[in-house]
């Protein structure tokens, strides 16, 4: 596999504003052997005529209109499209790194078992400011273990195998609204090796409104606790998983018994670490994500002090962060939701603070700008 063929598979919805960037960044990688599916589902915002404008400019797209049929929809329409040996996912409000598509196709021609590839990424929180983050690759086991707590790779950053996914005949589910990537690499991983390259191949835009994690918030987190409880269970970790979908149920923080019930299930998942020491680590990693995931859906339903409380006695929250305490003194003020949105936004401007320049890490991407699709 010398060169094989990548299949980037690109849906988008009303994503005018962002698309051009994110095209140039996939048509300007230094691994040009691509095809781009460029699925637009059923847009209104002129995305379309942005997308045949670069369909005529480069032949590597492959452009399908259509009415709007919803992302799980236009995910699996672009599985069936693909031609490529490897499929990579690609947003259009995001930005890949320009070697992004490289470094996953060698990551793939030297180990041929590869299933499943991420990378980190860097955060793009305004037009001209860029979050750096220090990337953590992973190991097959280490992948392995992680994602039963949480999503290992985040989505457009994915290259996975069109040949493990035909013979599998593997498909997005419309079971888990809002984390059917989750679910897809949750069982791409059951059988198949994945890894988490530590470069960086992505720009993420976060952004309050459009995408998926912050108009979805609510049904994504009942999605991915439910996967979590399934992934537990499966890998016999812990049989009570399903406690973790009952704390979204209208009431059920009110009853002290319920609240001691999740701190009691975080505790068990402690000592179950304690019968794998080669995988501790891992594992203790993972319970940390995955009960900040619920300290902060518990905070926003019951007192948030009493809820850290609870955290700390039990030990699970090994980091009590700046942003944490701030939110716990605004709640008993201002109550939990205020508090909530105060304190993303006072993160949100920290961030900034600490952001560089965009130019800094892809010089190209003031030219990119605007809605014109002309070459540069």
């Amino acid at each position: 596999m010398s060169s094989p063929l990548v299949s980037v598979i690109l849906p988008v919805h009303n994503a005018k504003a962002f698309l051009r960037p994110a095209l140039e960044s996939v048509l300007h990688q230094t691994y040009s052997n691509l095809e781009v599916i460029a699925i637009d589902d059923g847009s209104s915002d002129g995305s379309s005529e942005m997308l045949r404008c670069f369909a005529r400019r480069d032949p590597r797209i492959r452009l399908h209109s259509r009415e709007n049929r919803g992302l799980v929809a236009t995910l699996n329409e672009g599985l069936d499209l693909a031609k490529g040996q490897l499929l990579a996912r690609m947003d259009a409000d995001d930005i890949c790194y320009l070697d992004r598509i490289e470094r996953q196709v060698e990551a793939f021609e030297s180990d041929r078992q590869l299933c499943l590839c991420g990378m980190c990424e860097d955060y793009l929180y305004s037009p001209n400011r860029v979050t750096l983050t220090t990337g953590s690759g992973l190991n097959p086991r280490q992948f392995r273990l992680l994602n039963v707590f949480y999503p290992v790779i985040n989505h457009p950053v994915a290259m996975m195998s069109n040949e493990y996914i035909q013979k599998f005949k593997l498909r997005y589910s419309q079971m888990y609204p809002h984390a059917e990537d989750f679910d897809l690499f949750r069982r791409i991983v059951r059988d198949g090796r994945a890894i988490l390259l530590e470069k960086k191949g992505l720009l993420y835009r976060s952004h309050d409104h459009g995408n998926v994690s912050t108009v979805f918030a609510d049904p994504q987190i009942h999605s991915h606790l439910s996967i979590v409880s399934e992934e537990l269970s499966a890998f016999g970790i812990s049989s009570r998983g399903r406690v973790l979908l009952e704390i979204l149920s209208p009431g059920w923080v009110n009853n002290d018994d319920n609240l001691r019930s999740i701190f009691d299930f975080f505790l068990e998942l402690k000592d179950f670490t304690r019968l794998a020491p080669d995988e501790q680590q891992v594992y203790e990693r993972g319970i940390e994500v995955l009960a900040r995931l619920v300290f902060s859906v518990l905070s926003l339903r019951v007192r948030p002090d009493l809820v850290l409380e609870g955290f700390q006695d039990a030990d699970l929250l090994l980091r009590v962060s700046r942003r944490d305490q701030l939110f716990v003194v605004l709640a008993r003020i201002v109550g939990a939701r205020t508090a909530h949105q105060m304190t993303r936004r006072v993160a949100k401007i920290v961030d900034y603070l600490k952001a560089v320049p965009v130019e800094q890490v892809i010089p190209e991407l003031a030219a990119w700008s605007g809605a014109s699709c002309d070459p540069l």
